[in-house]
């Protein structure tokens, strides 16, 4: 591999602290497969989520039904949860990328604060950071213009 872009992840943020209860309980699995079978509690839990993950920008306004209707198709939750399940950040060792990275980051994103971002460039030798300012969780979906253009200069496809 020569070249890598890295757009966040709610795994690195879980690495370096302990997630409060209230967390512990959102994401466990009879909470949330009751929430995305339920209509009214599925769109409600994807509102506020979404909001919290859009921060400080407007969430898109086809996320919210897009999401839903994602999450209600059968098997999608427990392929999402046996993803979660099998994340093992133990074995996240960034030290040993050697290629040319970009991490990218959303200065205020509400999930993984910017010091995991700050951290994950400081780990990887070949790596630029881009912190997004005024940006959160979302940059594929708010700033596709921005990550494109990088990471086609990065692969060497820039105008």
């Amino acid at each position: 591999m020569k070249a890598l872009a890295l757009v966040g992840s709610i795994g690195p943020a879980f690495e370096r602290r302990k997630p409060t209860l209230v967390e512990r309980v959102m994401f466990s699995k009879p909470a949330a497969r009751w929430g995305y079978a339920v209509g009214r509690p599925a769109r409600d839990g994807t509102e506020l989520l979404s909001a919290a993950a859009f921060s400080p920008e407007a969430v898109a306004p086809w996320w919210v039904d897009q999401s839903v209707a994602l999450t209600s198709i059968p098997g999608t939750y427990d392929t999402m949860q046996a993803e979660g399940d099998r994340m093992d950040v133990s074995v996240l060792h960034s030290e040993k990328i050697r290629a040319r990275t970009i991490v990218f980051h959303g200065a205020e994103d509400k999930f993984v604060p910017a010091p995991v971002g700050e951290d994950l460039h400081e780990r990887i030798a070949s790596s630029e950071l881009v912190m997004v300012p005024h940006a959160g969780h979302m940059l594929p979906v708010t700033r596709p213009d921005l990550l494109g253009e990088k990471i086609a200069a990065l692969a060497g496809c820039s105008k």
